[in-house]
């Protein structure tokens, strides 16, 4: 078997058998009353942990060089300027999302969350909402990004691996979106920072996107103490919203982040090609 094809087929079932024991040691830990396991926050960053430290101790298992940050997708020369990049595309997604939503009268803003709650229950809502985003930004893109997309590209292509490594995306957020709808969107979202990090050969872009999308979705809370509260139209149900607002995105974000790469495609007059990740 090529080595690349190694690395991240083993890193993906090592995540697998990780994530499983993760959750018996948790059902079991919970069963015996441990009560801070019963802090959903922590609960998402152990997961989130797991998920990124499993595939790097592989990379490094059968790297033939010294472990660094660049075997796992991540650079920083000339690239932290993409995080910064990152995080206005992905706000600028969820602001015309919602701004759609509220012209079509499909929601309406109800007020800040101050007015409903108390000062110290939304900084402590936001908070866990900005911890939930980074560790999901960060750990996420290292393991199916910097891990799978990187090493199945070098082996197999870019645009098989794009579309493997978005599949599998997609499989790992069955648990939390059930509906074929939803999962196509995250497949789609997948592909778009599967692009960017094979544009810019680097995970810096595609955390900033992943973070802020995250972040700023989850600061407009319908029944949580968040930032922003709104309501709902008639018009719609719970069920439909989640559909509207998932699909919404997703198609927002490959616009906005089509149409930043397409206004350097002008400038620059040529075509974009993917880049081999090396």
């Amino acid at each position: 078997m090529n080595k690349n094809v190694k690395i991240a087929s083993i890193s993906l079932i090592a995540v697998i058998i990780g994530v499983i024991l993760e959750q018996i040691t948790i059902n079991f830990f919970g069963s015996q009353g441990l009560s801070i396991l019963n802090n959903p926050v922590l609960l998402n960053a152990i997961l989130e942990i797991v998920i990124m430290v499993i595939p790097c101790f592989v990379v490094k298992k059968f790297s033939n060089e010294k472990f660094n940050l660049r075997l796992i997708g991540i650079t920083f020369h000339g690239q932290m300027k993409n995080i910064f990049f990152g995080m206005v595309i992905g706000f600028a997604n969820i602001m015309v999302l919602y701004l759609t939503l509220w012209r079509m009268k499909f929601m309406s803003f109800k007020g800040l969350g101050f007015e409903f709650y108390t000062g110290s229950e939304v900084i402590k809502s936001v908070f866990n909402v900005f911890l939930i985003a980074i560790f999901a930004g960060i750990c996420e893109e290292i393991f199916f990004r910097g891990v799978l997309l990187n090493y199945l590209s070098k082996a197999k292509g870019n645009l098989l691996a794009l579309i493997v490594s978005s599949v599998i995306f997609a499989i790992f957020h069955a648990t939390r979106y059930h509906d074929f709808f939803m999962l196509a969107s995250v497949f789609i979202t997948a592909i778009v920072l599967g692009y960017s990090f094979i544009y810019t050969n680097s995970l810096c872009l595609g955390i900033g996107i992943h973070f802020a999308v995250d972040f700023f979705t989850n600061l407009v809370g319908f029944n949580e103490p968040n930032l922003f509260i709104i309501n709902l139209s008639d018009k719609l149900n719970s069920y439909s919203a989640d559909k509207i607002v998932i699909c919404g995105q997703s198609i927002v974000l490959i616009f906005v982040f089509m149409l930043i790469f397409g206004l350097k495609k002008v400038r620059r007059g040529n075509e974009y090609e993917f880049k081999e990740t090396r």
